[in-house]
This record gives C-alpha cells, sequence and structure tokens, in this order.
C-alpha cells in the first residue's frame, strides 16, 4: 500500500482539521526540522525553534499545501522555515543579551550613585556652609535650582564662563571637605549625584500651608512682642507649636482677667450708680473671636498637611526598603542561576530552594501539556523518563535543602511563614523573570499580603462569602501580573495556577502561597 504523499495530508488537515493527518507529517519531518535547528541555534533552543517551524506549517497549511505538486515533499519548506526561525530566534536572544547588559550596566551606575548619595549625605550642608559666599551661591543655583550656567551668570552678574569656574571650584571644594571626612567621590560623580539627589519635590500643599502658618506666626508675634520676642521657626512642626501657645496665651489672658475680677462690694455697687463705666464695645469681642476661629483653621489645616507628609514619607521608605529588598533576592538568585549552568549548584539560602521548586514546576507543568493519545510508543517512553527525571531532580533538591539546615518541612519556621518573598522566588524560578517583572511582581505580591478582611475566631468556618472576597482579590492579583509577562512567561504562569493558592490564616490576612509540583 502506497504511503500518503506530504501533501495530501496537509490537505486533510488544513481542510479537514484531521490531527492525525498533522501527526503523521510531524512524525516524517521532526527529526530532520530538530536537527537543522540545533545545527543553527543553542541545543537548549532546538526544541522552541522546532516546535516554532511546525506552529508555521499548521497556520500556513492550505496556502503550503497549495504550491506543492502530487508527489512533492514538505522536506524544502521545512528546512527553508527552519532557517528563517533559527535566524529570527538569534536575532530576539541577541536583543535580549543586549537589553539585558544594558540594564545591568545603568543598574549598576544607578547603584553607584545611591551608594554615594548615601555617604555624602548626613554631611552635605555642612560642607556647602563651608564654601566661600560666591561659590556656594552659585553652587546652590546650579545643582540646586536647575540653573544652566548661563543662568548662573546672569543671575550672579557675572558672564558664563566665570560662573562655570566658580562652580567647578565648589565642586573640587566639596571633593576636598568629604576626603577629609575620609569620603572618597570624584568631582565627575559629585556633580551626578547633586544633579539627580539633591532637591526633593516638597509634599503636595505645603508650600500653601507653610505661607498660611508663617503669616499667622508673624501676625501673633505681633502681638505678643512686648511679653516674648518670637524666635524664628523653620520647621512645620515648631510653627504649629509657636501657633498652639499664642492661642493659649490670648485665651488664657482672657479667662485668668474674668477669674481674678473681684467679686462687686456695696461701695462699688454705689460708685457704679454715680460713674457709668466704659462700654464694651462689640467689635473687640467679635475680633478677638474670629481670630481664634482663624487660628484655629490654621491649626487644622497645619495638622492636616504634617498628617499627609508623614503618611507621604512612611510610604515612600516602605517602597524604598520594598524595592531594595526585591533588588537583593533577585541578585541572590540571579548568581544562582549562573552558578547553576555548570551542574548542580548549592542552596545558600530557603529563597533558591524556592526558586528550584518553580522550575520543576514549571517543567511539570510542560509534561502535563502533552497529550500522550498522539505519541509513538518510544515517544511515550521518552515522556515517561522525563517525568521520572523531574521528580528525581526534586528529590535531589530536597534532600539538599534538609541536609543545608532548611526546615521546609515546618509550617511554622520563620522561612516558610514568609510567603511573599517565597512566592516571588517560586514565580522567578517557574518564569525566569528577569530584575524589572521581578520587583514588580514582588511588589504586587506584598500589596496582596495585606490585613484587609475582618478577623475570624480560630476554629470558626471560613463562610462561602469571605471566600468569594479572596477569590475575588486572586484574580485581580492575576490580572496586574499577567501584562508584566512575555507571552510565553504567560502560558507557562497560568500553567503552573495548581501550583499557587490562597492561605487565609484566620487573622485578616489572606496570603498567595504555594505548593510542590506535582506531575
Amino acid at each position: 500500500m502506497n504511503e500518503v504523499s506530504d501533501k495530501q495530508l496537509l490537505v486533510d488537515y488544513a481542510t479537514r482539521h484531521e490531527d492525525a493527518a498533522f501527526a503523521e507529517i510531524v512524525r516524517r519531518y521532526r527529526d530532520l526540522v530538530y536537527s537543522a535547528a540545533q545545527r543553527q541555534v543553542n541545543p537548549t533552543d532546538a526544541a522552541e525553534v522546532a516546535q516554532t517551524v511546525f506552529i508555521e506549517l499548521a497556520r500556513k497549511g492550505e496556502s503550503v499545501a497549495a504550491r506543492l505538486s502530487g508527489e512533492s515533499t514538505l522536506a524544502g519548506w521545512l528546512h527553508r522555515a527552519t532557517r528563517f526561525a533559527a535566524l529570527k530566534h538569534l536575532r530576539t536572544m541577541h536583543r535580549r543579551v543586549t537589553n539585558e547588559t544594558q540594564a545591568m550596566e545603568e543598574l549598576a551606575s544607578q547603584n553607584k550613585e545611591e551608594a554615594d548619595w548615601m555617604r555624602i549625605q548626613p554631611v552635605l550642608d555642612e560642607a556647602i556652609d563651608s564654601l566661600a559666599d560666591a561659590d556656594r551661591e552659585a553652587l546652590l543655583l546650579r545643582f540646586f535650582k536647575n540653573l544652566d550656567f548661563r543662568a548662573v551668570g546672569s543671575a550672579l552678574g557675572v558672564s558664563d564662563d566665570t560662573a562655570q569656574k566658580r562652580v567647578s571650584r565648589a565642586l573640587e571644594r566639596l571633593r576636598g571637605f568629604f576626603a577629609r571626612r575620609g569620603i572618597t567621590v570624584s568631582v565627575s560623580g559629585l556633580g551626578i549625584v547633586l544633579s539627580s539627589k539633591a532637591v526633593q519635590a516638597a509634599p503636595v500643599g505645603f508650600a500653601v500651608s507653610l505661607a498660611s502658618a508663617s503669616k499667622a506666626a508673624a501676625s501673633v508675634g505681633t502681638a505678643l512682642a512686648t511679653t516674648k520676642q518670637i524666635v524664628t521657626m523653620t520647621t512645620l512642626q515648631k510653627t504649629l507649636i509657636a501657633t498652639s501657645v499664642a492661642i493659649a496665651a490670648v485665651v488664657g489672658v482672657k479667662v485668668y482677667q474674668s477669674n481674678k475680677t473681684p467679686a462687686p462690694t456695696e461701695a462699688t455697687i454705689a460708685a457704679q450708680t454715680t460713674e457709668q463705666p466704659a462700654p464694651v464695645e462689640a467689635s473687640d469681642k467679635g475680633s478677638a473671636s474670629d481670630q481664634v476661629k482663624q487660628l484655629n483653621g490654621q491649626i487644622e489645616s497645619l495638622s492636616a498637611a504634617l498628617e499627609h507628609a508623614r503618611r507621604t514619607n512612611e510610604q515612600t521608605i516602605a517602597e524604598r526598603d520594598e524595592a531594595r529588598r526585591a533588588a537583593a533576592i533577585y541578585k541572590e538568585l540571579a548568581m544562582r542561576k549562573e552558578k547553576s549552568a555548570d551542574g548542580e549548584a548549592p542552596l545558600a539560602s530557603h529563597r533558591e530552594f524556592m526558586q528550584g521548586i518553580g522550575q520543576i514546576a514549571a517543567n511539570f507543568a510542560l509534561l502535563k501539556k502533552t497529550d500522550p493519545s498522539g505519541l509513538s510508543p518510544e515517544e511515550k517512553v521518552a515522556l515517561q523518563d522525563q517525568q521520572l527525571q523531574m521528580e528525581i531532580e526534586m528529590l535531589k533538591l530536597v534532600r539538599t535543602a534538609k541536609a543545608n539546615g532548611f526546615a521546609i518541612d515546618d509550617p511554622s519556621a520563620e522561612a516558610n511563614v514568609n510567603q511573599p518573598d517565597n512566592t516571588a522566588c517560586f514565580l522567578h524560578g517557574a518564569l525566569s523573570l528577569n530584575e524589572q517583572q521581578f520587583s514588580q511582581i514582588y511588589s504586587l505580591i506584598n500589596q496582596f499580603n495585606t490585613a484587609a478582611l475582618p478577623v475570624i475566631p480560630k476554629g470558626e468556618k471560613i463562610t462561602a462569602e469571605r471566600m468569594v472576597v479572596v477569590k475575588q482579590r486572586r484574580a485581580e492579583l492575576d490580572r496586574q501580573i499577567e501584562p508584566l509577562l512575555s507571552p510565553e512567561q504567560l502560558s507557562t504562569f497560568k500553567a503552573i495556577q495548581s501550583n499557587l493558592h490562597i492561605i487565609d490564616p484566620y487573622d485578616g490576612s489572606v496570603t498567595l502561597g504555594y505548593t510542590w509540583p506535582r506531575k
């Protein structure tokens, strides 16, 4: 019996969607395509290129079949398609390496800049104060007002060159000042740090609140000048104190005078019948009352501004610490990934253990996506071998972790309780996240793991309504993560959903946890 031609198989698949026909084409040419791909790209990427080629064949099946004669084969088309796919893959990998290299160089530059700033920040103002007046003025205008040299020269009444020389001289003297304090930083590095770090934006509404507080303090200071000289305040907290003291003084004097007025005697009453007291004008009382109300309003406004500034500062500090922690974790995991390229890498931390579990979970997920019904007996055996190998890898990972003293079997251990770190490391291992993706996803997981639900006493049953809310939050987290992933990462992320689950520990918090991969 003659073998069905490649063209007929492709027509059967393209027109009647017969999967068996396409499976036969794959069986005939898989070795040819895989071998051609392996010669042109990294052997570990050959399977991906081969898969791309057959996907392209399935997508263009009808048009390719129309170009084939009755007895023609697909060998030529598949070989050329493999060449095109390999070249595209190499270009993609080149761009990826270039982008990652550029990102690492930028990160290194940012880290050096941040390190320089952390060292000079505590003594920067002292150093600036040590400069001569002309140099200090030029430096402040250049780096703290962000003026160019022409604008600096115009403000100081000198030429552009003179302004530039003053700024350069000021930077050199600052460098010498820091050197005497044991802080080594170059003049160019100092200029870069001052340009990016010297001026921070004030909280929203701070200017309005500060102006109101200053005018109020000046007004009250005039009224109390005979009793105490007002000391100039330079912070918002001191302004509040001055305003509060002023109100207390005004109100206290009124109360004191009222309480100290002696009770009327018969002689006083008789005198009052012949001598009329001076009438108290209502406008004076109204003026004092209005002033108190105005000051009270200013205090409330300043208090609100202080609270807003405090919250903004706390949030900024928390976000900065979170970003630093994410960067440190990513660096640790990246170092292990480099070491594991040549063989089994030792586990230095529980986070690296979670990274390894994520890698195995992704491999299990890919194996589960393979339908064994369309495989030949040899391919089924190979699939079983891969599943067995994954189980062996997981056992080796667990054995190494236990040998290093990691309490992986104790749910109450500190490393196991820290679900944000563990889940982020698990996803890094499964999805091969870059640093930006890792930082963003780490932040999202930390936001998810916050106390936001009513506390349930331990032992009581979790209601269906509560679980609906929790699942809605989990779905929202997935919707936030998915746009950050590439198509390949997104496919793996969806495949490992069974390994990610919600933990509701009765205390009002809801965390995203993980389970070990299962075949």
